[in-house]
């Protein structure tokens, strides 16, 4: 006879099944066909149970993946975007880096509209656009080329900052100038920032005069005597 419980075949006569110890019933003599079954049936519900539970695990691991995905990516890109936000010592102006020689820079804007040589021998080149405003003033050092470069062009501003901002934004982003001087007229205020290379020119509150260059700039150096 057959065990109820596990389905072995038994010999007659025997009081436990000799697979699972099941008590075996003599008077319960279910066919092979029918206890098979029964065990098939219990033995499929937890294999089915044990599938759902995979599929279902399947499902929740897409999900999550499909919602941390999108999320690491925005972190990354608010990173990179608040790295690039940090001030940060500059040498480039629009189109022009220092260090170029004049040969570079006429190769880059064409001929100037102005050339001139201050008191202390510096050559200058002036570009102006249609407007009359000031697209870049370039003051170049013999030995190392472009030494100072300014424009009034809205266009052309350093670590996000530019003509059109006021003062307070320059000092909100970059802290207290390394150096404040005023023109002779005292119309003028130059704001420089030897760390990061750049200078402001400020006039009735607002940047009109936007500045790299590699040594620190002032008013009182531009017509001392």
């Amino acid at each position: 006879m057959y065990c109820t419980k596990c389905g072995t075949k038994n010999d007659d006569g025997v009081k436990f099944c000799v697979q699972c110890g099941q008590k075996m019933d003599p008077d319960n003599i279910a066919g092979v066909k029918d206890t098979s079954n029964e065990v098939v049936r219990n033995n499929a519900q937890p294999v089915q149970k044990k599938t759902r539970k995979s599929i279902w695990r399947i499902i929740l691991k897409v999900v999550l993946i499909l919602i941390l995905v999108p999320i690491v990516i925005s972190a990354l890109t608010l990173t990179y975007q608040w790295y690039q936000d940090l001030p940060h010592p500059v040498n480039q102006l629009g189109s022009i880096k220092l260090g170029m020689k004049p040969v570079e820079v006429t190769l880059a804007l064409g001929k100037p509209s102005q050339e001139t040589t201050d008191y202390k021998n510096r050559v200058r080149y002036v570009y102006t656009d249609y407007g009359g405003k000031t697209r870049y003033l370039i003051t170049f050092n013999e030995q190392t080329g472009a030494s100072q470069v300014c424009s009034e062009d809205y266009s052309n501003d350093v670590l996000g900052l530019g003509v059109y901002d006021d003062e307070k934004q320059v000092t909100n982003k970059l802290g207290e100038p390394s150096k404040v001087s005023i023109n002779e007229e005292g119309l003028m205020k130059l704001i420089s920032y030897s760390q990061y290379n750049i200078a402001f020119g400020i006039k009735e509150g607002d940047v009109s005069l936007t500045c790299v260059t590699d040594s620190e700039m002032s008013f009182v150096d531009e017509y001392a005597n």
